[in-house]
């Protein structure tokens, strides 16, 4: 079961008389574990300021300076994001970064009217910590064979039309099909 942790999406309701107030929606996607470039935290929140830098069109400082303060670095850095511009924020399988479990000691503190985060976890003490630090959660299920039939057969007929139905069957079979992220892989 993964645990997800959604952060600022109560504030993305658009108030009385802005209902057009954002022209782009740019999503960034951070999957932890399967690049196994992003391997710490401080992977992560490095690739997440440098993107978020790239976005904002400002100067990166040189990464090995950030050991300390990527945080901070990256809340700056949003802070030139264009307000007109939501942006969310995925980060998936942060339970996979190694010993990570204080999240409240090394996650950015955002609270910008356009930028969300989503964050999954399969560690409770991570998903709880979440929580108390304001995060609403959610808990999402394994996937259903039925689910899984479904994600493969889509991806088949868009990815790779050879495959033949014992593959497939080996493929939703397979207990790590449980997990979509095992799936995207797959195909």
């Amino acid at each position: 079961r993964a645990k997800l942790g959604l952060e600022g999406f109560e504030s993305s309701q658009p108030r009385p008389g802005e209902e057009d107030a954002f022209e782009d929606v740019i999503i960034l996607t951070f999957l932890c574990g399967i690049n196994h470039r992003l391997r710490t935290h401080l992977d992560l929140l490095k690739s997440i300021y440098q993107a978020v830098c790239v976005l904002a069109q400002i100067a990166l400082v040189e990464t090995g300076l950030l050991d300390e303060n990527v945080s901070h670095a990256i809340v700056t850095a949003l802070s030139h994001v264009d307000p007109s511009t939501k942006l969310v924020i995925i980060a998936d399988g942060i339970s996979m970064l190694g010993a990570t479990s204080a999240i409240h000691q090394w996650w950015p503190n955002t609270k910008m009217r356009n930028v969300h985060w989503i964050i999954s976890t399969e560690d409770g003490k991570q998903a709880a910590q979440l929580v108390k630090m304001g995060w609403h959660s959610f808990t999402l299920d394994p996937l259903s064979e039925t689910q899984r039939e479904g994600i493969v057969q889509a991806a088949i007929h868009a990815l790779r039309p050879e495959l033949f139905r014992e593959q497939i069957d080996q493929l939703i079979e397979a207990s790590q099909a449980e997990a979509p992220e095992f799936l995207n892989c797959a195909m």
